[in-house]
């Protein structure tokens, strides 16, 4: 997440920041694939209703209330004509398919008319939302659960999960040279990067190099993967910019150097890549980086709005405000509602409150 706040706050030498949503695509897919997987396996199905649940009280209240907050602030800030400019994307975002009107309207998320609005960073969380909406079914029908009562089958959904993942791909890397925008935003082009989290979960260890490289030293080999996928995501974050095609075959470096960071730093338990990423402070951001993705957009945009020669200091200022607010939105909103006893009783009462919020936003 630290590199794309510094990509959105023009931080030299994070042009190809933009790469941060994608590792954390893969992330989702990882993460959402393998605890679906395991609650089938171990409890011979799945339970959607929990499931959304449990998704409504993470993601919807942090979202509501930068929505409102930026509500409030549009309505001093902003003239009449440029608060309904953003009424469209204000309504998507509540519906969670913005990415689907920045495409419609060719929105160029790096051009300079894309700056000044203060929920373009949503169109990543709409394409997230639409992952949790299918992603279930999906590996239900891979597991073999949907239509009859039988014991989960991950080789099938490793099929099923590989097909899905390489057919998305196809039509990325199409899309990205005939129609770029679209490629950009939308779900179907996107979905091969929690393909890839999801079959990350799935492939054997057996599979991996450590078993063939160097059988009497795996963490050696693993290290040596972990400080090359790191090293990966540090070039594209340098080198790539603007004009780089994306998310075609580009996106392959974001995405499988986060699967390898997944699979090889898993297995490298005292590893120096693992000590790194385990450090107090890097803790603490990957703690707050949902709401801090929500808040530093809308706090960088508004500062910019108030002051047009903003320098690099003062957005770094900016960036350290939207941190602030971060902490207060997980320790006030998100925490108390994500382990309110009342809403986890029954998920039922949690997707009520989601449609009750969703339904008071828009």
């Amino acid at each position: 997440m630290f590199i794309v706040v510094a990509f959105h706050a023009g931080v030299p030498g994070f042009e190809g920041g933009f790469i941060g949503v994608d590792v954390f695509f893969v992330l989702s897919g990882y993460l959402i694939t393998w605890l679906l997987v395991n609650e089938a396996e171990r409890e011979g199905g799945i339970d959607l209703a929990r499931f959304y649940a449990r998704r409504a009280r993470r993601l919807l209240p942090a979202m509501a209330v930068v929505l409102l907050g930026t509500l409030v602030v549009m309505a001093w800030l902003y003239a009449p004509f440029e608060q309904r400019s953003l009424a469209r994307t204000w309504a998507t975002t509540a519906l969670y398919v913005s990415n689907v009107d920045f495409a419609y309207r060719a929105v160029d998320y790096h051009g300079a008319g894309a700056e000044t609005n203060p929920l373009l960073h949503t169109w990543s969380l709409s394409v997230e939302e639409q992952f949790y909406l299918v992603w279930p079914w999906l590996v239900l029908f891979g597991l073999g659960l949907v239509s009859r009562r039988r014991a989960p089958d991950p080789r099938r959904l490793l099929l099923v999960l590989g097909v899905t993942t390489a057919l998305s791909f196809a039509l990325a890397l199409y899309l990205t040279h005939a129609q770029g925008v679209w490629a950009f935003y939308l779900s179907p082009t996107r979905a091969w990067e929690f393909g890839a989290g999801g079959l990350a979960v799935l492939v054997p260890a057996s599979r991996w190099p450590r078993r063939k490289l160097n059988p009497a030293r795996p963490e050696a080999v693993m290290g040596l993967l972990s400080w090359g996928a790191l090293l990966a995501l540090g070039a594209a974050t340098t080198l790539y910019g603007h004009r780089t095609p994306f998310p075609g075959v580009a996106a392959l470096v974001p995405v499988l150097a986060t699967v390898v960071l997944l699979r090889a730093g898993g297995a490298e338990e005292a590893g120096s890549v693992n000590r790194l990423l385990s450090l107090r402070p890097l803790q603490a951001v990957g703690k707050l980086s949902y709401s801090w993705y929500l808040w530093h957009w809308p706090v960088l945009v508004f500062g910019a709005s108030l002051v047009p020669s903003l320098s690099l200091a003062g957005r770094l200022a900016l960036v350290a405000v939207s941190l602030g607010l971060a902490e207060a939105s997980y320790r006030w909103i998100e925490n108390p509602v994500r382990y309110s006893p009342v809403l986890a009783r029954h998920p039922r009462n949690s997707l009520a409150m989601g449609a009750a919020l969703t339904v008071a936003t828009l």
